[in-house]
């Protein structure tokens, strides 16, 4: 940080300018993020699914995570990544985009989280296979198949979308399901289950045969099932995350990402800009 050209260099008086901002934020030191979503990721599954020999190579694991990330980014829910077998007991809701590989120690741990009153969202084509790639014998979708209330008969990759009965648009997969315990919150125009809901034990898992284009809808219900609220109300594209202290002290970091000015909790915070608010 300090140039060739020496201390009369615009770097440098910048890297002062910086240094003098962050200690002023020196009463934020020691405070934590508290996530109540986590966002499961398995590099195992990650790369078995990358493997050719797949239903199709359009269903990319890491792109569908992306995806999910966003959404949830979107309606200004801040999430953890976490693996499988990680103690989940802490969230209020786990999402699992894209798990076709997951071991029995991790399936049972999110059958746990539900059944002690959390909320779980499923992607499709998940719990597929062990951690030595073997598929996972008894009906699809395997390790999650009593957990989600379904039995999944078939898959079908789409060339083109399809439309749901509730309006929206699946694309990419689709699968032939029928339900045991879980009920249809959307079907396919042919009556297919698209989105179920089962009770399991004390909480709910909901499962997706399908990417529909939009999830906002589905993530605002699961967020509103679980209790997940955003840190705080913002506009559109401008980020907020809450650190709190353990003696209640918290402070709020909006970065706005956009191209105007936007107020968040009465304070205004410019654009590309990031403001930190006491609260």
């Amino acid at each position: 940080m300090l140039p060739h050209a020496g201390t009369d260099t615009k770097i440098w008086r910048e890297t002062v300018a910086l240094g003098a901002e962050l200690k002023s934020l020196r009463d934020v030191s020691g405070s934590t993020v508290a996530a109540d979503v986590a966002i499961l990721l398995d590099h195992d599954s990650v790369w078995a699914q990358d493997h050719p020999a797949q239903p199709t190579d359009r269903l990319k694991p890491v792109e569908v995570i992306k995806e999910w990330h966003a959404a949830l980014w979107r309606a200004g829910i801040t999430c953890d990544i976490a693996r499988p077998e990680h103690d989940l007991s802490g969230y209020r809701l786990v999402v699992a985009p894209s798990l076709y590989l997951v071991s029995d120690e991790g399936a049972a741990n999110l059958e746990s989280f539900v059944a002690a009153g959390g909320v779980a969202l499923v992607g499709p084509y998940s719990g597929i296979v062990d951690p030595h790639d073997r598929v996972r014998l008894g009906g699809y979708p395997g390790a999650f198949r009593d957990l989600l209330g379904v039995s999944v008969e078939e898959f079908f990759p789409l060339a083109e979308p399809i439309a749901l009965a509730g309006g929206g648009v699946g694309r990419i997969w689709s699968e032939q399901a029928r339900l045991t315990t879980a009920k249809a919150l959307d079907t396919y125009r042919d009556g297919r289950p698209a989105w179920t809901r089962n009770e399991w034990g004390g909480g709910t898992a909901h499962y997706l045969t399908t990417l529909p284009a939009d999830l906002s809808p589905i993530m605002a219900r699961v967020c509103e099932e679980a209790g997940v609220t955003p840190a705080a109300q913002a506009p559109p594209g401008v980020e907020v995350v809450r650190r709190t202290h353990p003696d209640g002290r918290s402070y709020l970091f909006a970065i706005n990402h956009t191209d105007e000015d936007a107020v968040v909790e009465k304070a205004v915070v410019p654009a590309g800009a990031v403001t930190v608010i006491r609260t």
